[in-house]
């Protein structure tokens, strides 16, 4: 997350590339260069983003790209980041199922309600 949980300000969630963006980034590269499509599962906006920057690396060196990278769940999206789904062609893949739990989830996030 970009910003910590409210009842808990030393934590913004989990990172599995923690330390190893380039290697993201070089990841994406290659899948571009190749023509595949590829796929990430985000949460929180802090995800998201860095989803979206590794598809704009991956991008900017595929000036032809035809592949169609995709993020599912989005569970929180940070509104600057928005339109790059549309500039990079990206697929939002967005879990309506989750939808009546996420707000609830959105809900304790922010405003610490935990029942």
């Amino acid at each position: 997350m970009e910003e910590a949980y409210a009842n808990n300000p030393e934590n913004y969630g989990q990172y599995r590339w923690k330390g190893a963006t380039g290697r993201l980034n070089e990841l994406c590269r290659l899948l571009e260069k190749e023509g595949l499509n590829y796929h990430f599962h985000a949460i929180g906006d802090k995800a998201v983003a860095i989803a979206l920057d590794a598809i704009e690396y991956a991008k900017a060196d595929a000036k032809d790209s035809v592949t169609r990278p995709g993020i599912t769940h989005l569970q929180f999206v940070n509104e600057k980041d928005i339109k790059r789904f549309k500039e990079l062609g990206v697929s939002a893949v967005i879990q309506a199922f989750w939808a009546g739990y996420d707000t609830q989830l959105y809900f304790e996030w922010r405003y610490c309600k935990w029942t």
